[in-house]
């Protein structure tokens, strides 16, 4: 999936964002993202755990400053969101899962951001950072408690809903 097209005569242009391509690659991050996050539950350890506290911590303070000042911190917070992602599958023990996760996760960039800069609503962004501040405290507590299933469900949920007014309408529920 290239993001660069070129055109004879024109050169090199950025491709159009589409809702389709959209929909696909956040509906096989999410997917991959709890197969790592239930193989990675199954391999529980302190040190796995301690990383996951430590990856929370650091996207808890940039979501502070998101509720501030939200265009200045945009960048900072997807580097930490994407550290506490992998930290949350980390402990799986496939270098592979990991490797096709990462092209997904830096697929669906474009559209977080996209999603970010067309939100034009102070309120709304507030509330966005909000919400996904307490889906990442729930992702933490499922992980200290070896909550697989509730683990799987808000990680789902929280990778869908993320990016759904960057393009277009939302994925239908089915598509899950």
């Amino acid at each position: 999936m290239s993001r660069i097209g070129f055109q004879e005569s024109k050169g090199f242009r950025a491709l159009e964002a589409s809702q389709e391509e959209q929909q696909d690659i956040i509906r096989v991050r999410a997917e991959l993202e709890c197969i790592a996050f239930e193989w990675s539950i199954m391999r529980s350890n302190v040190a796995w755990r301690s990383s996951v506290v430590a990856a929370h911590y650091a996207l808890s303070e940039i979501e502070q400053k998101m509720s501030e000042d939200p265009l200045n911190a945009v960048l900072e917070w997807d580097d930490r969101n994407r550290a506490f992602h992998f930290a949350l599958a980390g402990n799986c023990n496939s270098p592979k899962l990991l490797d096709i996760i990462a092209t997904q996760y830096d697929l669906s960039r474009r559209y977080r951001l996209m999603a970010h800069a067309n939100d034009r609503s102070l309120t709304s962004r507030a509330r966005w950072v909000k919400n996904s501040a307490e889906e990442h405290e729930a992702l933490k507590q499922a992980t200290l408690e070896g909550n697989v299933s509730n683990g799987q469900e808000i990680l789902k949920k929280h990778i869908r809903k993320a990016t759904l007014h960057a393009v277009g309408a939302a994925p239908k529920e089915n598509e899950a």
